[in-house]
């Protein structure tokens, strides 16, 4: 019923025992009847652990809690690490008809036929206060706390609803050791750090260290749903509508096709009379923000939403965002204001950027050695950028970092009587919805307690102003008007059979959505197929001037973003799609269809659909040609 990871004497982190040979065997565990369920405490004598768990029947499914005040440890020296819940529930063999549902990116499927991989991948990302030089190559996060098996004429999905922050999804094809295909999750009871040690000798050596204290939740928990229909599309309704049970809710009117990020400007030295000096570099300044908007509307886009970053006064190298001033490098005050009142005159939505997360400056109350989150060395988190070629960090950029969650709250608080300052459609919440740390230093926060922390900044956001949410973690959902830069790939795990847009799936009908920005894909053209299949707005980021410049400052991934280049070609994309895009924009996805393996239809509940072929030869299917790496829209006379 559960395994768990525990350290040895000698700090080995990596031990592994489960509930059957280490407790029941021996007859050492307890069961008795609790209200809807039954009790389990099992009592590991070699390892010196006590682990209750809980099983009990809820009005949707089964729910599994592992109640952490009730863990026992009997050695400080024997530590308990992890825990995992019904590791083998669902478990199939290879010849059963069906696959699993990771969470990876958009949303992966792994059929039970493929062999020898593994997966694991921790929901919502790294913990930036665990210790780690490299990078893990995986491109794309878990935002969701689930995973789900199809298998036969039966499904379930499985959300993880308490200790999310906290848990691994992990998932094994057959092997000829184990014939079965699991997946489960996995819980951090205490975080495990390698860090390097100096010795006498000038060398170093790798040791364990281990978080403090262990989780601070009052429980991991995993709900298990059964799914009306066999098939991952009735794994998204189900998740749906517990979120929906949770509090969202359902959308009444369609909204914007095309979503615009405006880059403001970032900070970098200049020379001044032969003098280098640190100053605002304008990437598209309150002017020329005017400019681009109003080029749109000459284009014919005339439904579209606006989102401004790196506005405020410093640019990308500013402050956090708890006084909102105009930066004076793009026009000051007066500049923005007249920004504003165009957006307002001519109806179209405009979100201001905040940044309540990320520090490259001191300011006052929130000073970068202090308010920073600390790592179990207690050194600052930094947030590093990766060398792609090496997955090394890059040492050598002006160093970003991280608020620690306890100081979160005060730059709400600081911030929310600003928020009226300007006349604006609402805020876009920066990395509040998508990046979730740890602080273990004195203040000692967990990511448990983080992701709660990350939660109710949000909603005392939101209680203020409409939210934009970019690539948003599910704690991060209630909270959200529109979700930008919503996950359309995967990483490539070699467990994966396919990509399905489940993410899109879920969330369509509960919240506006767009692409990521259709202009920074390596692949332009694919990725608005993407975005087409999972029936999302599609949105550019456009930069008025000096973009040849940004190589070497902090935001140097921007380097796609000349509004000369894109402009005409988003209104084009525009005209061809928002009759589509719009109609879908509030609307649930209610069949998703593999064709085949480069061939997909999408409908929605008012009938629009869409047949998409990513390979490079036209397809005909029934009576319709799909064109080679192109689409054939099905436009319904009620989403018309």
């Amino acid at each position: 019923l559960l395994t768990f990871r525990y350290s040895d004497r000698d700090s080995n982190a990596y031990n592994t025992q489960n509930s059957f040979a280490g407790s029941v065997r021996k007859g050492d565990y307890r069961a008795q009847q609790i209200e809807n369920g039954v009790r389990f405490d099992f009592y590991f004598d070699n390892e010196g652990f006590l682990i209750p768990l809980e099983i009990t029947l809820t009005q949707a499914g089964i729910k599994a809690t592992v109640p952490l005040k009730d863990i026992r440890e009997r050695s400080n020296r024997i530590l308990l690490t992890g825990v995992t819940v019904l590791p083998n529930f669902g478990a199939a063999r290879a010849n059963d008809e069906g696959y699993m549902l990771l969470p990876d990116g958009s949303g992966m499927l792994a059929d039970f036929s493929t062999r020898n991989f593994t997966y694991s991948q921790r929901i919502y990302g790294k913990d930036y206060a665990v210790i780690n030089t490299t990078s893990t190559g995986s491109s794309q996060i878990a935002r969701m706390p689930i995973y789900g098996i199809k298998r036969g004429s039966g499904a379930f999905l499985s959300v993880i609803s308490s200790g999310a922050a906290r848990a691994y999804v992990e998932a094994n094809a057959p092997t000829s050791k184990s014939p079965y295909a699991t997946v489960a999750a996995r819980f951090v009871y205490r975080e495990v750090m390698t860090v390097e040690v100096s010795q006498k000798t000038f060398e170093s050596t790798q040791v364990n260290v281990f978080e403090s204290a262990p989780c601070s939740l009052d429980a991991f928990t995993v709900e298990y749903l059964p799914c009306q229909e066999a098939s991952y599309i009735s794994m998204a309704d189900s998740y749906r509508q517990y979120l929906q049970e949770q509090g969202m809710k359902t959308l009444s009117e369609s909204r914007d096709a095309l979503y615009v990020d405006l880059i403001g400007g970032v900070e970098c030295q200049q020379s001044v009379l032969g003098i280098p000096v640190n100053k605002v570099l304008p990437v598209t300044d309150y002017e020329a923000a005017t400019n681009i908007l109003k080029r749109l509307q000459q284009s014919g886009v005339d439904n579209f939403q606006v989102a401004y970053h790196y506005w405020q006064q410093g640019g990308a190298e500013g402050k956090l965002t708890t006084d909102l001033v105009a930066e004076s490098a793009l026009g000051g005050k007066r500049g923005l204001n007249q920004f504003l009142q165009y957006c307002q005159q001519k109806g179209i939505p405009l979100y201001l950027e905040l940044n309540l997360t990320d520090m490259r400056r001191s300011q006052l109350g929130f000073f970068k050695t202090y308010s920073a989150a600390q790592s179990v060395r207690r050194e600052p988190v930094i947030d590093y950028d990766y060398y792609l070629s090496t997955f090394q960090q890059k040492t050598d950029d002006r160093p970003l970092y991280l608020l620690s969650p306890a100081k979160i709250p005060n730059a709400v608080e600081k911030v929310l009587p600003n928020l009226g300052n300007w006349s604006v459609t609402g805020y876009n919440a920066g990395t509040l919805a998508n990046k979730i740390y740890s602080d273990m230093g004195p203040r000692s926060i967990d990511r448990g307690a983080a992701e709660a922390i990350m939660a109710a900044a949000l909603s005392r956001l939101a209680a203020e102003s409409r939210l934009q949410l970019s690539a948003a973690n599910a704690y991060a959902f209630p909270y959200a008007d529109t979700i930008t830069d919503v996950p359309l790939y995967t990483s490539g795990y070699l467990i994966e059979t396919c990509q399905v847009p489940f993410y899109s799936m879920v969330m369509h009908g509960l919240a506006y959505m767009s692409s990521g920005d259709i202009n920074g894909y390596l692949d332009p053209e694919h990725a608005l197929l993407r975005a087409l299949e999972a029936g999302v707005g599609l949105k550019y980021a456009f930069g008025w001037e000096n973009v040849a410049e940004l190589s070497d400052t902090a935001i140097s991934e921007y380097g796609y973003i000349e509004a000369d280049r894109w402009l005409t070609h988003a209104a084009q994309q525009y005209q061809e799609l928002q009759q589509f895009l719009s109609a879908v924009s509030n609307r649930t996805m209610t069949v998703h269809t593999l064709i085949s393996k480069d061939v997909r239809y999408s409908e929605f509940d008012n009938g629009m659909g869409v047949y998409v072929n990513y390979s490079n030869q036209d397809v005909t299917y029934g009576d319709l040609v799909i064109p080679a790496n192109g689409y054939v829209l099905q436009i319904s006379k009620e989403g018309a």
